[in-house]
């Protein structure tokens, strides 16, 4: 069991650990992959921050404004004329080439073509319009069972329907109560490519812009415009106008990016102050796919409802079912953008653009289901069973979603420093990574001597033992130095050690300036301060100094011996913790070595002096050897 000194002793050792402070310091490593790599590195932050300030305009505070999006559809004249026109020779009309096997339930068959109202193909919902391209039809009559055969009305067969439904087997439910069914026919609504779908919009920030571009000094004014007004800015004289309005411009722009001609102003743009509207074939030749063109050949000029939809699996025959069949929705995706000409943002701008594109989504029928509508209303007898007649429709069609968004921007300080401050972290981490790879990494044993380089223990104790042997070497080449034994080292010493070599370019002129240098800041000022003194009205340097320019310690010579610590009190507060000697076992107590040590360096010491005399003067001591 260790002894009470041997647990203090490894206290003050843990202590002594745990009490160190380590500080950064800073090496060159001259190693070329090293170095390229720290710069490689460095690039990339540097790179990533510009980008991020250029490219991305991550300086600048953005914000999606409020928007609100009123979609529709209604007729044209072109639609109007397709439905008193002859239809019966439409290619889609009744064509094989539009049958389509799904399943046993969804049968498509030869579908026939069928004017329509609006109302009864169109439906609007919050931000969305739906247009039936496809619907199938059937039709259901109901009685009570015991009036079955009757009449013609409640007897189950084709007499019930038109010449396109035949009757289905009767249906006889619990209660009493009959069902008479058809077929199923497919039906292609007539000129749905000729509705127009319009769409009307507004906009608003969130936040004041005027204030965050100011820093909270400006109007309170936000960023806002409506489609239904113009900017004074645009109006011509005497036209109304909104002179809070921002959006000075309205674009479609086709699939592949560029903005679409109008077709009814001969102009990219679409005018303030009313709807923008585009019929059904218009806004599908615009539209790109949702994926990648290379996936479809719904980029190859073949933009309509009657596009083969290559995304969609092949029946038994091999064949695609067409849009007009399927249905696709349709994303419309509306964005406000304050970005310049050439797509970078300023610092403020109030002028905002309206962009819309949209998307088809190949992969997927699209449609809101089926419904039903009674052509007879249902009526009960005193059993609750019920006569009725209805029809029953499910469709397929076109879903226009209209999903406004994009982003407004405006220079915000606090952005722009979070840049910078996440470029500096990123300087910071490569720093960290680097050291890492020159202290663990290196190859040949480079990464162990830096490592010793990088991470070196500093203490008072050490410092203090390691000034001392440099004083004892320097106290050895002093006598090289000091020839004449006068204690001080002056300019012809210094001349006179270089005069013991051969060596080409340095003669005695170099020599005599070397000396200069040595003793001398500039001029004739003296280099040191309290060490130095004039010997004859001349600089020398005193054995203090010397040990001060060899030893490159933090603190002088003179501050070491009138600080240094007795060794006698050292051993005193070592005794409180070990009775072991640590010094080659030469004494089994520290109070017998030190007493050895102390009884040869005084000898030592003693008779040194003997030899030489110790002469002082001006805070110079003059050594004899």
């Amino acid at each position: 069991m260790p002894g009470l000194p041997s647990i203090f002793s490894k206290g003050i050792s843990y202590i002594s650990r745990a009490s160190r402070y380590r500080t950064p310091r800073e090496i060159i490593v001259s190693d070329v992959p090293t170095a390229a790599l720290y710069r490689a590195l460095q690039l990339v932050i540097f790179a990533t921050m510009i980008n991020a300030l250029v490219e991305k305009n991550t300086w600048a505070y953005s914000e999606a404004p409020d928007a609100t999006v009123n979609i529709w559809a209604e007729p044209t004249e072109s639609y109007t004329a397709k439905l008193q026109a002859d239809y019966s020779t439409l290619p889609y009309c009744s064509s094989p080439n539009y049958a389509y096997y799904y399943s046993d339930n969804f049968v498509y068959k030869a579908p026939e073509c069928r004017a329509m109202a609006v109302e009864q193909i169109v439906r609007k919902l919050d931000g969305v319009v739906y247009i039936m391209t496809q619907f199938q039809e059937s039709f259901e009559v109901g009685w009570p069972c015991s009036q079955t055969g009757d009449t013609d009305l409640t007897t189950c067969n084709d007499n019930l329907f038109d010449a396109a439904h035949t009757a289905q087997p009767l249906i006889e439910r619990a209660g009493g109560q009959c069902v008479c069914t058809s077929s199923t026919k497919t039906i292609f609504p007539v000129g749905v490519e000729s509705l127009a779908v319009k769409f009307e919009h507004s906009f608003k920030t969130k936040q004041t812009f005027s204030d965050v571009w100011s820093g909270g000094l400006g109007d309170g004014s936000t960023v806002r415009g409506s489609s239904s007004s113009k900017p004074c800015s645009l109006a011509a004289k005497g036209e109304s106008c909104d002179s809070d309005s921002n959006l000075i411009a309205q674009v479609v722009q086709n699939y592949s990016g560029g903005n679409i001609i109008n077709p009814k102003t001969g102009t990219t743009t679409f005018p303030l102050g009313q709807e923008i509207s585009m019929m059904v074939s218009e806004w599908l030749d615009v539209a790109g796919p949702s994926g990648k063109c290379s996936d479809t050949a719904w980029c190859d000029n073949n933009r309509t409802l009657d596009f083969p939809n290559d995304k969609l699996k092949k029946d038994s025959t091999g064949s695609h079912p067409y849009v007009r069949l399927t249905g696709v929705a349709v994303n419309m995706e509306l964005r406000y953008s304050n970005l310049n000409d050439n797509g970078k943002a300023e610092l403020y701008n109030e002028n905002v653009r309206a962009e819309v594109r949209s998307e088809v989504e190949l992969g997927a029928w699209a449609g809101l289901g089926g419904e039903s509508e009674y052509v007879e209303a249902p009526v009960s007898d005193d059993k609750g069973r019920t006569t009725y007649r209805r029809v029953r429709r499910y469709g397929q069609g076109l879903i226009f979603r209209m999903h406004p968004g994009g982003s407004l921007y405006v220079f915000e300080i606090m952005y722009l420093i979070n840049v910078l401050v996440a470029g500096a972290f990123g300087l910071a981490a490569v720093n960290i990574l680097m050291d890492f790879v020159v202290k663990h990494l290196l190859p040949g044993g480079a990464a162990t001597l830096m490592n010793a380089k990088k991470c070196e223990i500093v203490s008072k104790a050490k410092e203090d033992r390691e000034l001392g042997m440099k004083a004892a070497l320097a106290a050895a080449a002093f006598a090289s130095f000091d020839p004449d034994k006068n204690g001080v080292v002056e300019m012809e010493d210094i001349a006179r050690v270089f005069g013991r070599i051969k060596t080409d370019g340095l003669d005695a002129e170099k020599a005599h300036s070397i000396a200069w240098r040595i003793l001398h800041e500039t001029g004739d000022d003296l280099k040191f301060g309290a060490s130095e003194h004039l010997e004859a009205k001349r600089p020398a340097l005193s054995f203090a100094s010397f040990v001060d320019l060899t030893s490159e310690a933090g603190f002088s010579f003179e501050h070491y011996v009138k600080h240094l610590r007795d060794a006698k009190k050292v051993v005193h507060a070592r005794k409180r913790f070990t009775t072991e000697s640590t010094q080659d076992s030469r004494s089994p107590t520290i109070d017998a070595y030190f007493a050895e040590s102390l009884k040869t360096c005084t000898a030592a010491f003693d008779d040194v002096q003997k030899k030489g005399r110790l002469r002082s003067g001006s805070g110079n001591s003059q050594l004899w050897i």
